[in-house]
């Protein structure tokens, strides 16, 4: 089951993995379990129709089967991972045998017509394992793991943002701390997958549960940096420019940090501390073209366009293929007067994002060279 998580515990929208620091999932070895590389954290609320492309583990472990089991029900009681379901030896009633490993055939309520009617006939998974379109892969037909006795309830919406940990058991060996800062960044992670209609609420929660694991003790850089994003999200723009400048405090070698405290002040209009922070990040980060841009758009900010052009041109130099950039390079050399080279600039965005509604109405602003 641990290896299957790699592949197939992870419902796009409703199932966020969060990652344990220190330990990217590629270190996942079989034998560990996969909360030793992952959290995975779900929606408390499952809704019985919509359902992920690689959502077999979320929904299997929803059904009764599983719950019920005792842990004998596992992906391979099901599955050999090591051959296909699709090959054409597969017996009619692969499946259904399965089933009849724990079930009894007597056991079945519906009526004979509608058992005769399923292809093999009497065939459970045709009446107890919803077929249809995964919501996050169009034109597709997959099954529905989450075994039940009805499989064609109505669509409808989730009700509640609640979320809660998949693997409870692992989740509650985690130190106090560990668990708050995993919820958060459920709530956090969740929120940018959803409508922004929905998002305010799964930002409230994730600057609780952020402020809560601090309060717990779990107060490193990150955790600082994150509630900073969830307090940015909220429009709380002093909060979290002391919360950046507090992950900054912790450890300004990381570039998200640093970034992200460099921006928060050019924000407050202290361009001069975030020039500070953005060339200490050119020397720490030599192959990043951020915060030649930043520096940029704070040279901009004084009008010092000459100096503006110089760093979108650093920039550029180390991202060719950033469309943004070139963009704003016109704009700045325009500002100066210096027409072809804002047309040239103008002319490289586009070719980079040619859908890119900006570029197109610079290059009609701007004329033709």
């Amino acid at each position: 089951m641990q290896i299957c998580f790699q592949c197939h515990l992870g419902d796009s929208k409703a199932t966020e993995r969060v990652a344990r620091r220190g330990t990217p999932l590629e270190d996942f070895r079989p034998g560990q379990p996969i909360t030793t590389a992952m959290i995975p954290i779900r929606f408390a609320e499952a809704t019985p129709h919509d359902y992920g492309l690689s959502a077999q583990a979320d929904r299997m472990m929803l059904s009764r089967c599983f719950t019920e089991s005792g842990g004998k029900m596992e992906c391979v009681t099901c599955h050999n991972p090591h051959v296909t379901v699709y090959r054409k030896d597969r017996p009619a009633d692969f499946f259904t045998s399965k089933c009849l490993g724990c079930h009894d055939r007597t056991a079945c309520t519906a009526q004979p017509s509608a058992r005769a009617a399923t292809s093999p006939a009497d065939d459970c998974v045709a009446c107890h394992m919803r077929r249809g379109e995964p919501d996050d892969h169009r034109h597709a037909d997959f099954t529905d793991h989450w075994i039940r006795r009805r499989i064609d309830e109505a669509p409808r919406a989730r009700s509640s943002p609640e979320l809660v940990p998949y693997l409870a058991q692992d989740f509650d060996a985690l130190s106090a701390g560990e668990r708050s800062f995993a919820m958060a960044r459920g709530y956090s992670l969740r929120a940018l997958a959803m409508a922004p209609r929905d998002r305010p609420p799964m930002w409230t929660r994730a600057e609780e549960s952020f402020r809560v694991a601090i309060a717990q003790g779990n107060d490193g850089a990150d955790v600082w940096f994150f509630l900073g994003k969830a307090q940015a999200a909220r429009g709380e723009d002093d909060e979290a420019r002391r919360s950046f400048a507090t992950a900054f405090g912790k450890d300004p070698g990381d570039h998200d940090i640093a970034f992200a405290h460099g921006q928060a002040l050019f924000r407050a209009r202290s361009t001069d501390e975030a020039e500070r922070v953005f060339e200490g990040m050119t020397r720490a980060h030599p192959a990043s073209a951020a915060p030649w841009a930043e520096l940029a758009r704070c040279a901009a900010a004084r009008r010092d366009f000459a100096g503006a052009a110089e760093r979108y041109r650093k920039a550029i130099a180390l991202e060719p293929w950033n469309a943004s950039l070139h963009e704003n390079a016109a704009k700045v050399l325009a500002m100066q007067g210096r027409g072809e080279e804002a047309r040239a600039e103008a002319a490289e965005a586009l070719k980079y994002a040619p859908e890119k509604e900006s570029a197109r109405e610079l290059v009609r602003r701007l004329g033709p060279s």
